[in-house]
């Protein structure tokens, strides 16, 4: 986002200067599509673009005003570039991140403050773009909670623009040795670089976004729409000159906008070619736009004009930094769910704090003649200083998340030691059904420790599905150890826990086989794409290996078809069968159950294992038909699943069993439940295999 004084033209040729009123409306216009995407998202599912929108503006005005300061002076004053961006954007931005960061430790849920305090980390130092590129990449790290600073992934991806694009402004015309053959030149070697920019960037945005959902946040993929931005304040600063291509430019550009506001959603493949629309409606919108063609005596002119459109326009930033922790924090807060009445007051609010905080900071500080008269350095060691407080605030949430989650884990370890009605064990130990009175008001893991309790689950697993799996090894070293290739995907991973503890006592040596995505099946013979290329070495693997017993697990998928789950079901039989052929024992578990984010956030502000009794799922809506289950019907006796459904469900499956939180996510359970429910896998295992 960018708030800059918006530029008007002096003619064919000169870069922009003074105000430019469709900015401001562009502006916005832009903030509204996000804000009310973020309140009302079913209501302007393409709302989203409205940041692609901010892109073009701030490259259309950087660039404007490098350029006039490189003509004028034939350098730009990097120190003075950077404070003056500095004053204008940060004292909103730390701000806004202060006040979040304390709203988190009031308020926010303990088992949320690992996630949202890493990402303020991030937002201070501006690079939440990268965090959140990362996360949606890592599966681990795909059921993350909203944050409520994860928006400022935009502010990280600009102030990265900010840094690099007058570097490489001064690098083209240094190239380009303007000193020596003049302005004309360096215009060109200018303009090159802008259009080698966007073509390489817009390119490498389609791969990206092809390949990878971090293409949203990257910050080489959406350089492109900062650098049109740019070229068009080097190109047609005044923009079109003739009233009648003039009116035609605003008419297309804004019936892009509004085609990919209302048409866009979040199954659009976004940025790739897409962002074309909503990036060239403002470019258009700019060109068109201009005084040149009589704007302000028009009756476009007079709309965007209008007062309140300027107004919103004016405090767009500061709106911008707002609305997002006022969404994701306040609705939790008040425990009312999120009616038309609460949405409405979070817009209102939004716009409110954007006034005042445009009033009482934004300006005061951009103005404050301490700053704008002194060198560049007090703006810029004030600026450090301010991240340093928010850095400071985020380091304490880390610390105290990280504090808990050590005494989280020593407990567990002692009560796992110690009580036989722990978890699982309270539904099916030796005891069961029981209680342990120890345990009396305690749910562990705590709280802040659940969505990372993940134990040994991931210490071998492989999130790229094209690659082979790598394999590691567990368990006993002797030479008559029990052969055991445990085989599938993350849910596969989480029975590691449950069975690590006892793998010494079984004399079981544990071969691991997990990884994300391209589960093990018998893949077509002509079939030759990267998945198939893995399932056809993991088989090979197998049936090399010289196993004992194969045990594997798979999410079940409720998004999938009768006919899906009966295809599936087919390939995973016919997998399993040279195996059992060949003497192997595979044995499938049933997948876990699948609950709700509604669900997990009952427990996370539950303060009690009372409190917790009250958040559970149907079992008929947590446990649906798994293709597992049904190839093992199919294999005439071969292979007999185990079901553990009746530990984790009778009529309704609980969040919390036995004083232990069941899930970390909405599809993987915790570590510490998995552990619980290693001696009744043990159980059933031995049943099965008769060892």
């Amino acid at each position: 986002m960018i708030t800059d004084t918006t530029p008007a033209t002096k003619g064919r040729g000169s870069t922009p200067s003074g105000f430019r009123p469709e900015i401001q409306a562009l502006r916005a216009a832009a903030v509204i599509a996000v804000v009310v995407y973020h309140i009302w998202p079913t209501r302007l599912r393409g709302g989203y673009v409205g940041v692609d929108v901010f892109f073009v503006i701030s490259g259309y005005l950087i660039t404007g005003h490098l350029w006039r300061e490189l003509s004028q002076s034939s350098t730009i004053r990097l120190g003075q570039f950077w404070a003056r961006r500095a004053r204008r954007l940060l004292p909103a931005s730390l701000l806004v991140l202060a006040v979040t960061g304390i709203a988190t430790f009031l308020w926010a849920p303990q088992a949320r403050w690992g996630q949202f305090f890493q990402e303020l980390l991030a937002s201070a130092l501006y690079v939440e773009n990268w965090r959140l590129a990362s996360d949606s990449v890592d599966y681990l790290a795909a059921e993350n909670a909203a944050s409520p600073v994860q928006h400022y992934w935009t502010l990280s991806l600009e102030e990265q623009f900010y840094v690099i694009w007058p570097l490489m402004m001064l690098a083209a015309v240094g190239i380009g040795r303007w000193r020596a053959r003049g302005r004309p030149r360096a215009r060109t070697a200018v303009v090159t670089l802008l259009g080698t920019t966007a073509i390489a960037s817009f390119v490498y945005c389609l791969w990206l976004t092809s390949v990878s959902p971090a293409a949203y946040f990257s910050t080489p993929a959406r350089m492109w729409q900062f650098a049109l931005g740019g070229l068009v304040a080097l190109l047609i600063p005044a923009g079109v000159r003739a009233a009648r291509w003039a009116t035609i430019c605003r008419l297309v550009g804004w019936a892009m906008l509004l085609v990919s506001v209302y048409l866009f959603t979040e199954a659009t493949s976004f940025p790739g070619y897409a962002a074309l629309l909503p990036t060239l409606g403002a470019v258009a919108i700019i060109v068109g736009g201009t005084t040149t063609s009589g704007l302000g005596d028009s009756f476009y002119g007079r709309l965007i004009s209008l007062r309140p459109v300027q107004y919103v326009g004016a405090i767009s930033y500061s709106t911008y930094l707002w609305h997002w922790p006022l969404v994701v924090m306040l609705p939790p807060l008040l425990g009312i769910g999120r009616p038309f009445a609460l949405n409405v007051g979070l817009l209102s609010a939004s716009l409110v704090l954007g006034a005042l905080t445009k009033t009482f900071v934004e300006d005061p500080c951009r103005r404050a003649k301490f700053l704008v008269e002194a060198p560049a350095v007090r703006t810029l060691t004030l600026t450090l200083g301010g991240m340093a407080v928010v850095v400071a605030v985020a380091g304490a949430g880390i610390v105290e998340t990280d504090r808990q989650e050590e005494a989280s884990n020593e407990l567990v370890g002692a009560y796992l030691e110690s009580s036989a009605c722990l978890g699982a064990l309270a539904i099916a130990g030796p005891d069961a059904p029981c209680s342990d009175p120890a345990l009396d008001g305690r749910i562990l893991p705590a709280l802040a420790a659940v969505s990372d309790d993940t134990g040994q689950a991931y210490w071998c697993y492989d999130t790229d599905p094209s690659a082979d799996i790598e394999s590691c090894t567990y368990g006993s070293s002797t030479p008559t150890a029990r052969r055991v290739a445990l085989v599938g995907d993350s849910h596969a991973a989480m029975l590691l826990p449950a069975l690590y503890d006892h793998l010494a006592v079984l004399d079981w040596s544990v071969d691991t086989y997990v990884a994300r995505g391209c589960m093990w099946r018998s893949a077509p013979p002509t079939a030759d794409d990267a998945c198939s290329e893995r399932q056809r070495a993991l088989q090979a693997r197998l049936m090399s290996g010289g196993y004992d017993l194969v045990l594997l697990t798979a999410r079940r998928n409720p998004d999938l078809s009768t006919a899906e789950i009966d295809s599936l079901a087919v390939s995973y039989a016919a997998a399993w069968e040279p195996l059992t052929a060949a003497g192997v024992e595979v044995v499938p578990v049933i997948d876990n159950p699948t609950v709700t984010t509604s669900d997990l956030d009952c427990v996370i502000l539950a303060s009690s294992p009372d409190a917790a009794a009250a958040c559970s799922v149907p079992m008929s809506e947590a446990l649906g038909p798994d293709p597992l289950q049904i190839a093992s019907r199919l294999t005439d006796g071969n292979v007999e699943a185990i079901d553990l459904s009746s530990i984790y469900c009778d009529e309704r499956c609980p969040m919390v069993i036995g004083n232990v939180a069941v899930y970390r996510d909405e599809h993987h359970i915790t570590a510490t439940f998995a552990r619980t429910l290693g001696p009744i896998l043990v159980r059933e295992l031995s049943a099965r295999t008769g060892r």
